[in-house]
C-alpha cells in the first residue's frame, strides 16, 4: 500500500485527533509531542478527568492518543490538537463534526486522525446529510477501516473510511500482521495509529 508522505518540510508537525474525550493530562509526557488543550466542539460535552478508570467508551480518544505516544519514535517534534465530537451521552454531535474540518481547526495542520467514524444506513443517506454536503478534505485523513459491531453492520456505510479520495487513507489490522499485542490492547481500529506513525517514525 501507498502511504502519503508531505513533499514539505516543516520543523513541527501538527495533527488533529478527532474522536471521543481525551483526558490527556494524566497520559506520560514526551521530549517530541506536545499536547495542546482539548477542544470540546460537541454540545453538552463535559470533560470529567478526576477518575482512575478510563476503559469506558467515552474515553476513546485517550486510547487513541495512548497509542500514539508509545508507538512514535521519531526525532521531529508532533503538535497534537484533541478534538472532542461525541457529547456526554455518547453521541455523534454533526455541527461539531463539521466545524473540526472547518478552516479554523484545519489550517496549518499536517494531518488528521481518525479512529471512528460515523455509520449512514445507505450511501444516499449520507450524500444528502449536512456531513456529506459541507465537509471537504484539505489535510491528509488517517481513517481506521469500518469494523462492524454495536452500531455499524457491513452494510453501512462510514464516514469517513468509505470514501474514495486521495486525502482519505485507510488504514486496517491487515497492514500491520506482525502487531498482534497492539490490536488485543487498543482494539481493531487503533491500527490506524500505526499506519501514520510508521511514517512519522521515518522522517527526520
Amino acid at each position: 500500500m501507498l502511504f502519503y508522505i508531505p513533499s514539505w518540510a516543516s520543523p513541527v508537525i501538527r495533527i488533529n485527533i478527532i474522536d471521543a474525550f481525551f483526558c490527556a493530562d494524566s497520559l506520560p509526557s514526551s521530549p517530541t509531542i506536545i499536547i495542546n488543550k482539548e477542544v470540546l466542539l460537541a454540545k453538552n460535552a463535559t470533560k470529567r478527568c478526576d477518575q482512575k478508570d478510563f476503559s469506558m467508551d467515552r474515553y476513546h480518544g485517550r486510547k487513541v492518543l495512548e497509542s500514539f505516544i508509545r508507538e512514535y519514535k521519531g526525532k521531529r517534534i508532533i503538535e497534537i490538537t484533541p478534538i472532542v465530537v461525541f457529547n456526554d451521552a455518547g453521541e455523534h454531535d454533526l455541527v461539531a463534526w463539521q466545524e473540526a474540518f472547518s478552516k479554523k481547526w484545519q489550517e496549518g495542520k499536517s494531518y488528521n486522525l481518525l479512529a471512528i467514524g460515523i455509520p449512514f444506513v445507505k450511501r444516499e443517506d449520507f450524500d444528502k446529510s449536512e456531513i456529506g454536503k459541507r465537509i471537504s478534505f484539505d489535510v491528509m485523513t488517517y481513517s481506521a477501516k469500518k469494523q462492524s459491531g454495536r452500531h455499524v453492520s457491513a452494510s453501512h456505510f462510514v464516514f469517513p473510511s468509505d470514501l474514495e479520495l486521495s486525502k482519505v487513507k485507510v488504514i486496517s489490522k491487515e497492514h500491520f500482521p506482525d502487531r498482534k499485542a497492539h490490536h488485543e490492547l487498543y482494539g481493531n481500529s487503533l491500527s490506524v495509529v500505526l499506519g501514520l506513525v510508521y511514517e512519522l517514525n521515518k522522517l527526520n
